[in-house]
């Protein structure tokens, strides 16, 4: 019987022993997914949770209504009660955060806030955790707000009222503002001339400044 016999072959290691210098690869970048905005009730509840914490660190007494209003929270400041409307806001646009001081009333559509239904305006910017405090009557009857809490608008309209707390506090006599220092000349009822301030005011006795 005839026997086959495979034909010799140089051994695998032996056959291919040259040395690969420079790989390619590639691979296709997986896209990035859109950030997922959280659900608005669930952003309303943590928001909430943050005035609450927020708030009571100052030392205000909160409050929350129990029927449905216009307003969210009571703040109690010593003095008064404030009626105050919590809006949130997580998005950034055009390097600022839109919020819209507005609420819908069946069959009128969307209504703006007045003085009528709250005092106060509170607005958190969740990403930076930065409150802005705007009295109603410096906002209303506006239709939508812009802030920008990282200073990318040097005219940024609401700016001054970011952190401002201290208007929900009760005027008192060492909380008004003091009255300014004059830098003119002033004279008493002596007749006498003097060029130098008068720490805290001038006296009673000035009837005439020069």
């Amino acid at each position: 019987m005839e026997q086959y016999s495979e034909p010799y072959s140089e051994p695998y290691s032996e056959q291919y022993s040259e040395t690969i210098t420079t790989i390619f690869a590639a691979a296709d970048e997986e896209p990035r997914r859109p950030s997922r905005r959280r659900n608005p009730s669930r952003a309303g509840e943590l928001a909430e949770a943050a005035f609450l914490y927020k708030a009571a660190g100052l030392d205000f007494g909160v409050a929350k209504p129990w029927n449905s209003e216009r307003y969210d929270f009571i703040i109690d400041s010593g003095a008064r009660l404030w009626r105050v409307q919590l809006k949130c806001t997580e998005v950034l646009r055009a390097r600022g955060y839109d919020v819209q001081p507005i609420y819908n009333v069946y069959g009128k559509g969307k209504m703006v806030y007045t003085a009528e239904d709250i005092d106060a305006l509170a607005v958190h910017i969740t990403p930076l955790d930065v409150w802005y405090v705007l009295p109603v009557e410096d906002f209303a009857p506006r239709k939508s707000l812009r802030f920008y809490p990282s200073n990318a608008c040097k005219r940024a309209r609401f700016e001054r009222f970011r952190e401002a707390w201290h208007l929900l506090r009760p005027m008192t006599k060492t909380s008004r503002v003091p009255r300014p220092r004059l830098s003119a000349f002033w004279r008493d009822r002596a007749g006498t001339v003097y060029d130098s301030l008068w720490p805290g005011g001038p006296p009673d006795s000035i009837t005439d400044y020069i």
